[in-house]
């Protein structure tokens, strides 16, 4: 069967018809968003542990 109009057809009845409406799934885009990184040294952590004196060493760093 040939139905020159098909899909402008559908288009309206989906438009028209409240079931549809109520079950239709919106499909918003949300952009991308890019991470923008830190400059590099921006923040530095460092670990320490304070040892008992061995010989002239007493951190572990």
């Amino acid at each position: 069967i040939w139905w020159p109009q098909l899909a402008n057809n559908i288009s309206w009845f989906i438009k028209s018809c409240h079931l549809c409406q109520i079950h239709q799934t919106c499909s918003v885009l949300i952009p991308p968003t890019v991470a923008i990184p830190a400059p590099l040294f921006a923040k530095m952590y460092m670990d320490m542990m304070h040892m008992p004196p061995s010989g002239d060493f007493k951190y572990i760093v």
